[in-house]
């Protein structure tokens, strides 16, 4: 198990200011396009600690965008999208100003419908809405820590199932999506069975994955038997004490660790566009 708080003196430590009570840290006066590779590993060390980084005016171009996910582990292909012109494993992901429904409005961990999900998610804002379009974050590592000893019990030993289209479908997604693989079809989807409580492997934290966005029923139950517990965990983790929100800016880059959180894009602003360029890790 690696150690994973950051050394004190580090610059990242050093120019970051707690966003809430139990996650997220926004750093300040950072440029991510000049970190050596020390900076790199207590990067990578704060991320882990702190769930979430939020780095303002961040001037990075794709070349440099690609540089920094490399560092942080394997860059994943997103299966639905061949990425921005040459850079397919950058997604750009979109809300027209006449679109009504955004992309992953639902509170979800990124791509769990796949046998080995990403572990980091990198995200870049490079145009926002003037009010709203925020995202919201919720620490379901602390979530599951306030379960009682006995609902923790049980649900370290069950599995999901996971699937891609239970809210979106593939058509749907295309409407938000760059450069759409054309490969794939109006019906298709992705699915996986995986623990209903993730264990992170670097840290041994327990947190809830069942995700509303994509968990349709507990493995070896029925829809209708799974809803109950189900329902009951989306609920739960979706309480305002386990949450904060970003509010984006253009430049903004925000990193998360998916086996410590779920997120959901707010679908509050009409008549404006948004656009997000999008990085998916597997450590």
């Amino acid at each position: 198990m690696m150690n994973i708080i950051a050394p004190k003196k580090c610059k990242i430590e050093k120019n970051g200011k707690k966003v809430s009570p139990v996650m997220g840290m926004e750093v300040k006066g950072l440029q991510l396009s000049e970190f050596d590779n020390l900076d790199i590993q207590h990067l990578r060390s704060s991320l882990i600690k702190n769930k979430v980084l939020i780095f303002r005016d961040q001037i990075m171009n794709s070349d440099e965008l690609m540089v920094l996910a490399n560092q942080l582990g394997e860059v994943q292909k997103y299966p639905f999208s061949n990425g921005i012109e040459g850079y397919d494993r950058i997604v750009e992901i979109r809300k027209e100003p006449n679109q009504k429904e955004n992309f992953s409005g639902v509170w979800h961990i990124d791509s769990t419908y796949l046998s080995n999900p990403p572990d980091f998610t990198v995200l870049m804002a490079k145009c926002t809405p003037e009010i709203g379009g925020d995202t919201v974050f919720s620490d379901v590592q602390y979530a599951f820590s306030c379960l009682s000893k006995g609902m923790q019990e049980l649900l370290l030993t069950m599995k999901g199932e996971f699937i891609s289209n239970k809210y979106q479908t593939s058509e749907e997604k295309k409407s938000h999506l760059g450069n759409f693989d054309k490969t794939i079809t109006k019906s298709q989807s992705f699915t996986s069975i995986h623990p209903l409580i993730k264990i992170h492997e670097e840290t041994g934290i327990p947190s809830i994955y069942a995700n509303k966005e994509h968990t349709i029923r507990v493995d070896k139950m029925t829809s209708e038997e799974s809803a109950p517990l189900l329902d009951y965990l989306f609920s739960h983790i979706a309480k305002s004490e386990f949450t904060f929100r970003v509010k984006w800016e253009k430049n903004t880059v925000v990193l998360w660790d998916n086996r410590g959180l779920q997120h959901h894009a707010v679908n509050d602003y009409f008549d404006s566009l948004r656009v997000m360029h999008r990085v998916i890790i597997n450590s």
